[in-house]
């Protein structure tokens, strides 16, 4: 898995994105023990819904609070690669359904049993109000004693041990009550000088969660369903305050955006790669892992699996990291959770995984400059229009594939062409275009009349699932221009993107591949040889980022209208909104210049918070005869579009096209978070470059023509299909 990372505030326009803007790097997750056979090295038939994890930071095992049979197991090993183990000690929690729990390193509160008293050396909180204590010295060994029971109906679901300068206090989350009751050091239920209240919390919120972190308390909010004692699930539905412990609410930490039902909460160590000192938040709802800053709220990323989705823990309740002594390496996050509704266990951890996925190879270091392929000059009159044949070729009037369109997104590994309707729609035409055969993934695409032929051909590259590889189809005839073919000279998996424009002049279209998520800023444009052979342009990280693992997304356009058209290049998955903006001339040299510093295409708190990365496209929407650059979040983001003066931008005046855009509104339901992805085409006939909008993974899938005429009003329409008829696949629609 990746640790998908956002940054903090920074100044907009010309500043390089710090370290914190890049991604943490790939991860993993490890099954480590689990209550059925051969989910993981370790089976534990105890370990049932698991919630709560303490261990002591110098020795002993990790303690596991195991709902359903009302037990805590216990876990040691996995240091400096030794196997996990289990203990043959179980624990009975009276009271039942222990969650949070708490190791206790101070001398108060004592438990007595036998005629023993000793400090509890673990202490337990239950869904049923109880509160317990353990100490191996107390009998018997196999049992906890119960030191505090609730009489008001308290489901306590979290637990933090914390001292206020005054004396050490046991912090609960009563979720059924919706509040956090104290424990003096005797188990004595008190109150202090704060109360716990966010007067801004919605109704129907309650603490899920306290977590004492760094000399302050966590407390984090989910949403109770109607007998108040389960969380509901859903995006949006969590909150985490900050308070002082004394319970004087200091601050609103986070509020909805990626929070689903959070619960475990820890502070990353030092040696957690990309993400030291920072908060992450385990969300039951959905099994995600977000992380926060933890003085801010910034939110950084989520926990992204060596695919690019975020890694899903089914029940996921609790996190902690290893003591690096006897129980877990101090850079591991260990978790607990329990899939099926619970029905079933699992211990495991998350490690960093570089190591096995290898990210898209480097160019060489000081490439030699290299000249476009030989080109024959087009023709002075364009060659005669027919009908577009049933096959699906359409006559195009200049290489961008004019008004054609070509859909993708659905597993399968085919995408559709779609031509102009006379109102300015779209419809599919001919069948499904298939490139790569045993491929069932999905693929991205673009039109372009790539053999200068006048019709409009098909680009294709993979998904993610397997080595890229990119492949041209003849618009004329569905013949095979370019077979299957590796781009980056490896055997990346991770996907990649394809855009396409005539950055030679040559009339014929070449087109620009960039790696997905996990896969370096690496821009590898490429033309066709009048042999029909891909004849090499650039190959150079669009990014001043070599370590960035987010990939990237490209297009082609002459923003400084000196005739020759120029490469843009924008930050994928894990970066900020950044764009970096290469001179034409100077790519083709082999030495490509940067028109203007690099800037982030979305002003503001965007800029600050947005670390989805920016899908772009590049067209004359103005009609200044410069190309504009339109820009649409990234997947996770909300499906802005903001449409930038190329020409300003070619002069540096990035902050004032910004506070004065040609257009930005939302393509889609604003409150959706799937991103938009975009292509300019000639569909409506306008003078203008119209713009092409599909909706990105998690929405009903759309794809929506915007003429260029209609950007500059301030709520532009368009004509909008459903490119999959009645399928209901989410997973993203690609347009080009």
């Amino acid at each position: 898995m990746r640790l998908s990372r956002r940054g903090p505030a920074r100044k907009l326009i010309l500043e390089a994105l710090e370290d914190r803007s890049v991604p943490a790097g790939l991860f993993q997750a490890t099954n480590l023990v689990s209550d059925q056979a051969g989910v993981a090295p370790v089976t534990d038939s105890n370990l049932v819904n698991p919630w709560g994890v303490s261990l002591s930071p110098t020795s002993g095992d990790f303690w596991v609070s195991d709902t359903n049979p009302s037990v805590s197991t216990l876990y040691g090993g996995d240091v400096g690669g030794s196997p996990v183990s289990k203990s043959s000690l179980v624990v009975t929690i009276p009271g039942g359904a222990p969650t949070g729990q708490v190791f206790n390193t101070t001398s108060n509160f004592t438990v007595t049993a036998g005629g023993v008293t000793q400090p509890a050396v673990f202490i337990f909180a239950s869904q049923t109000g109880w509160v317990t204590g353990w100490n191996p010295s107390v009998p018997p060994i196999t049992s906890a004693q119960t030191a505090f029971i609730a009489s008001d109906g308290a489901e306590y679901t979290g637990m933090a041990l914390a001292n206020n300068g005054t004396g050490n206090f046991l912090y609960l989350a009563d979720f059924h009550n919706g509040k956090i009751d104290v424990l003096n050091s005797t188990f004595q239920l008190t109150h202090l000088a704060g109360s716990f209240t966010d007067t801004g919390l919605p109704a129907g919120y309650a603490p899920y969660n306290v977590a004492a972190l760094g000399g302050k308390l966590y407390v984090s909010y989910a949403k109770q369903d109607a007998a108040k004692q389960s969380a509901v699930a859903g995006t949006g539905n969590g909150f985490i305050d900050v308070f002082d412990t004394n319970g004087n609410f200091l601050q609103r930490l986070a509020s909805g955006g990626q929070l689903n039902s959070p619960s475990g909460m820890v502070i990353a160590p030092a040696g957690f790669t990309g993400f030291a000192n920072d908060l992450l938040v385990a969300n039951a709802g959905n099994g995600q892992i977000n992380a926060f800053d933890q003085s801010t709220g910034t939110f950084l990323g989520t926990v992204d699996g060596t695919t690019g989705q975020p890694l899903v823990e089914d029940g996921i309740k609790g996190l902690a990291f290893g003591n690096g002594a006897s129980a877990g390496d101090s850079s591991s996050l260990y978790f607990t959770a329990g899939p099926d509704a619970g029905a079933h266990g699992l211990f495991g951890k998350i490690t960093p995984a570089a190591a096995t996925v290898p990210p898209v190879t480097p160019p060489p270091v000081s490439p030699p400059p290299v000249s476009p392929p030989p080109v024959s000059p087009p023709p002075v009159s364009p060659p005669p229009v027919s009908p577009p044949p049933a096959s699906g070729a359409g006559r195009v009037g200049d290489v961008a594939g004019a008004g054609l369109v070509v859909v993708s997104g659905q597993a399968g590994g085919t995408a559709q062409v779609f031509a102009p309707t006379s109102s300015g729609g779209l419809q599919a035409q001919g069948n499904p275009i298939t490139a790569f055969p045993g491929f069932a993934g999905e693929v991205r695409s673009v039109e372009a009349d790539v053999n200068g032929d006048g019709i409009a051909d098909t680009i294709l590259v993979t998904g993610p699932g397997t080595s890229v590889r990119f492949a041209i189809i003849n618009g004329k005839d569905g013949s095979v221009l370019v077979p299957p073919t590796d781009p980056f000279g490896g055997d990346f998996t991770g996907g990649a993107f394809v855009a396409a424009g005539d950055i030679t002049g040559s009339g014929k279209a070449d087109w620009v591949i960039t790696p997905d998520q996990g896969g370096g800023p690496r821009v590898v444009v490429d033309g066709l040889s009048d042999s029909g052979t891909p004849v090499p342009l650039a190959d150079f990280f669009g990014i001043a980022d070599t370590s960035f693992r987010g990939g990237a997304r490209a297009t082609l356009g002459d923003v400084n209208g000196d005739g020759t058209e120029d490469l843009v290049v924008a930050a994928g998955f894990g970066g900020g909104p950044r764009v970096a903006i290469f001179d034409g001339k100077s790519v083709l040299a082999g030495s490509p210049n940067r028109l203007v510093g690099d800037f982030f295409a979305f002003p503001g708190a965007d800029a600050t918070n947005l670390r989805n990365g920016v899908f772009v496209t590049a067209g004359d929407f103005s009609g200044s005869g410069f190309a504009d650059l339109a820009f649409g979040g990234g997947p996770g983001g909300a499906p802005r579009v903001m449409v930038l003066s190329g020409e300003s931008i070619s002069e540096g005046q990035v902050a004032a096209t910004q506070a004065d855009p040609i257009a930005n509104f939302f393509a889609f339901d604003s409150s959706t978070r799937s991103g938009v992805q975009l292509a300019t085409k000639k569909v409506t006939g306008s003078t203008a470059s119209d713009l092409v909008a599909a909706t990105g993974p998690g929405a009903t899938p759309t794809v929506t023509v915007f003429p260029g005429s209609s950007l500059t009003s301030a709520n532009p329409t368009g004509s909008s299909i459903s490119p999959f008829g009645s399928s209901n696949d989410t997973d993203g629609v690609f347009v080009g």
